[in-house]
């Protein structure tokens, strides 16, 4: 068996069942697999602090800056990037902003870059300092859990709807 190519796209289609199971022979054969990137459209991390080590020739990030997008260029000389989460914008209360950003597709040349995300554990309790604005005294895996739902949305919402749930209401207003 050859290596195959995998469609992450094809999770979010018809296709669903049978990429699955190639991703879990794949995996079950080889311990990786290879993945066609197209790209990924504008987000923010849930977690802590993100560091990117880009490919060294062909740029990949785009972070929104002042209403216009930056590209981070390529990492030459090792250069990692850094990237704040949406968990330091709360520990911080707002003073350090967790960076709405893109993953450029790229289909002429191929590239490599590793992500490394350093997010607290599913039950840390994260807080910024006492009677401060941002929502406070939530579990990580909570936030994670409306996250999944509400990735390419407007994290704004989801911090009203984390400060509900603390407060005890678990109705969300994303």
């Amino acid at each position: 068996m050859e290596m195959p190519v995998i469609d992450l796209e094809e999770l979010h289609c018809e296709k669903r069942s049978k990429t699955i199971a190639l991703l879990q022979e794949t995996c079950e054969k080889w311990g990786f697999f290879q993945y066609l990137v197209r790209g990924l459209r504008e987000h923010t991390d849930a977690g802590g602090i993100i560091l990117m080590l880009q490919d060294d020739q062909v740029p990949v990030l785009q972070f929104l800056k002042d209403g216009e997008w930056v590209q981070i260029p390529p990492s030459r000389n090792n250069t990692i990037a850094v990237n704040t989460g949406d968990q330091v914008e709360v520990l911080s209360n707002g003073r350090y902003k967790s960076a709405l950003h893109h993953v450029m597709a790229e289909k002429t040349e191929s590239r490599l870059s590793i992500a490394t995300f350093y997010n607290p554990a599913g039950d840390a309790l994260i807080s910024p300092a006492p009677k401060l604005l941002y929502p406070h005294h939530y579990h990580f895996q909570d936030y994670l859990k409306l996250y999944s739902t509400t990735k390419f949305s407007d994290k704004g919402p989801r911090f009203e709807s984390m400060k509900s749930m603390a407060n005890g209401h678990h109705n969300l207003h994303v």
